[in-house]
């Protein structure tokens, strides 16, 4: 009988839950217009690849790879429904027994994340910021400088959300990024972008070859301002920052791995975009020597 109740009573606060989540979205947003789309015509590089944990840091709870819902090229692959209900019940339990722990952060974002992939706004919108209210981050929109991190000029006080606190509010962060970039919200994409890039660029970072070469965190983070970038027509910005994930790319997994290929395509993209054929020919020789001719 005691089982049936608490189990009862998980449901209905589910339900409470699910019935908050259009308004708490919208509670979350400000009720703000979303920024205008990229115009037609524009490349459209969206990266979902996560950051593997190898270089994360190992006290902030952050999940692993294989806890993450990924995007497959046939669609969004993630736990069913009976296996994201619960989930959210674990995590209505943990935010009440533990609110203020690292665990219930990552079940919180684990939950944002099997939303996100399906394309559910603003039911990803808020468990990522409860997540993030549990690890005490608040972003906020700024233009103030992250430090010495970033030191190429064309990222210098750049809009941002500020800097992270951990690791775990670092891939909220990004994930945050791709939500907004998903709907076509480019510029707050970018800020939460640039703030991630910020946080795994970390303070011997900057553009210098002397830099971590195996960070794949720091790879992915420039992929996917690159993109945001990219989306909203900013090629001449993109276009550095894909050469230098390509960089850190190839040292972590192989200069003939196929994980190198949508990071090449898209610069064979943007080079011919801008007319560079000579660089676009380079690019599409190292995917030929991956993948075959084109």
């Amino acid at each position: 009988m005691i089982i049936k109740q608490a189990r009862a009573i998980l449901l209905l606060l589910l339900s409470v839950q699910l019935s908050r989540a259009p308004a708490r979205a919208a509670e979350l947003t400000g009720g703000g217009s979303p920024v205008n789309p990229p115009p037609p015509g524009t490349l459209n590089a969206t990266d979902d690849r996560q950051p593997t944990d190898d270089q994360a840091p190992t006290d902030d709870a952050a999940p692993t790879d294989d806890d993450l819902p990924h995007e497959g090229p046939s669609g969004p692959t993630y736990k069913d429904a009976a296996d994201q209900l619960q989930l959210q019940q674990q995590a209505i339990m943990q935010l009440q027994q533990a609110p203020n722990s690292p665990g219930t952060a990552s079940t919180l974002f684990l939950l944002g994340e099997t939303y996100r992939v399906n394309n559910d706004f603003g039911n990803a919108l808020m468990w990522y910021q409860k997540a993030l209210n549990v690890l005490n981050d608040q972003p906020q929109p700024s233009t103030m400088s992250l430090g010495p991190v970033i030191e190429d000029y064309r990222l210098i006080d750049q809009p941002s959300m500020g800097m992270p606190n951990s690791g775990l509010s670092a891939r909220i962060y990004t994930s945050l990024g791709k939500l907004y970039l998903s709907v076509g919200e480019v510029q707050n994409a970018q800020m939460y972008f640039f703030s991630a890039l910020a946080y795994w660029q970390g303070g011997a970072g900057g553009f210098n070859l002397g830099s971590d070469p195996a960070s794949t965190n720091l790879a992915h983070a420039l992929v996917n301002l690159a993109s945001a970038y990219t989306a909203a027509g900013r090629f001449y910005d993109a276009e550095p920052l894909y050469r230098k994930a390509l960089l850190w790319e190839k040292a972590a997994y192989g200069s003939t791995s196929p994980y190198l290929l949508r990071t090449l395509r898209t610069m064979d993209k943007i080079y011919r975009q801008q007319g560079r054929l000579s660089a676009a020919q380079e690019i599409e020789q190292q995917i030929k020597r991956i993948s075959g001719p084109l």
